[in-house]
C-alpha cells in the first residue's frame, strides 16, 4: 500500500490593508493666474505694440498703444483754455465783480476742467497696460501697426509662471475625484498634489 503525499499549507496572517489604483498618463503645467490683455474703452488704430512672446512684464507695463490722431496738441491747447478761465475767474474776484459774473466765470473754470480730464482719460484709454505680472504668452500676430482693433478685442495674452498646476485631459480624467491625492512626477522628482477640479464639479 502506498502512502499517500504530504500536502504542506503556507499560512500568512491576514491584515487590513489599502487597495491601491494608478492611473498614469502625461499631464500639462499650467498657470494658475492668466489673464488677457484688450482695450476696454475704445477701440482705434494701433501705433505700437510693445511686447512679445517670452518677455517678462510687471504689472502696469506698456503692452501697446492705440494711435491718438494729433490729441497731445489738444490737451496743449485745452491746458491754455483753463489758464485763460483761472485767470479771468480770479481778475473778476480782485475786482469785487458783482456775483452773477464771479459765478459765471467760476462755472467756465469748471467747464474747462472738465474737458481737460476728458481728454487726458482718452490718451490713458490709448494705452494698453499689463493687468498682472508674468511672460507674455501670446500676442496676435495678425495684427500689425496701422490695423484696427476693436475694444474688448483680446490682443495679448500674460501668465504668470510661479503659480502653476497640472492639468490632466487623458481617457480616464472622469475616475480623478475632488479632494483625491495625486502624485505628480516632474524632471524625475515626485510631489504630491491634490485634485482641485474634474470635469463633474466645473460650472455650466
Amino acid at each position: 500500500m502506498i502512502e499517500p503525499a504530504k500536502i504542506t499549507y503556507d499560512l500568512m496572517e491576514a491584515k487590513r490593508g489599502t487597495i491601491e489604483r494608478k492611473i498614469t498618463g502625461t499631464a500639462n503645467l499650467v498657470s494658475v493666474e492668466q489673464a488677457n490683455a484688450f482695450f476696454k474703452h475704445r477701440g482705434g488704430r494701433i501705433k505700437k505694440i510693445a511686447v512679445k512672446p517670452g518677455d517678462k512684464v510687471k504689472k502696469g507695463d506698456v503692452l501697446a498703444e492705440l494711435n491718438t490722431d494729433g490729441l497731445e496738441s489738444q490737451i496743449k491747447q485745452q491746458k491754455i483754455m483753463l489758464q485763460k478761465a483761472k485767470l479771468y475767474y480770479n481778475k473778476n474776484k480782485t475786482e469785487g465783480a458783482d456775483e452773477y459774473t464771479l459765478k459765471d466765470s467760476q462755472l467756465n473754470v469748471e467747464l474747462e476742467t472738465i474737458k481737460l480730464n476728458d481728454l487726458l482719460k482718452e490718451l490713458s484709454d490709448a494705452k494698453l497696460l499689463a493687468p498682472i505680472g508674468g511672460h507674455i504668452v501670446y500676442v496676435d500676430d495678425k495684427i500689425n501697426v496701422g490695423d484696427y482693433v476693436d475694444a474688448f478685442q483680446n490682443i495679448i495674452k500674460i501668465a504668470d509662471p510661479t503659480k502653476l498646476q497640472v492639468e490632466y485631459n487623458g481617457d480616464k480624467v472622469a475616475e480623478f475625484k475632488l479632494g483625491q491625492k495625486v502624485d505628480v512626477k516632474v524632471k524625475g522628482e515626485v510631489y504630491q498634489g491634490e485634485v482641485v477640479t474634474t470635469p463633474a464639479n466645473l460650472p455650466p
